[in-house]
């Protein structure tokens, strides 16, 4: 039997519907359980630039 003929037991289309809900309900049920964000308020936006030369190691 070739593997190209097989007609698909569930279509592509609520595979991936299904499994975008998957990934949402996921994200509704961790999401009130972060008390803190990951960064604090102060690293926001900062950029760390190391003024080392690289040569000098």
């Amino acid at each position: 039997m070739a593997v190209g003929l097989v007609k698909p037991r569930i279509p592509a289309w609520l595979l991936v519907i299904g499994s975008t809900l998957l990934v949402a309900l996921s994200a509704l049920a961790v999401f009130p359980t972060i008390d803190q964000e990951l960064l604090p308020t102060g690293d926001r936006g900062a950029i760390a630039v190391s003024r080392t030369d690289p040569s000098r190691r």
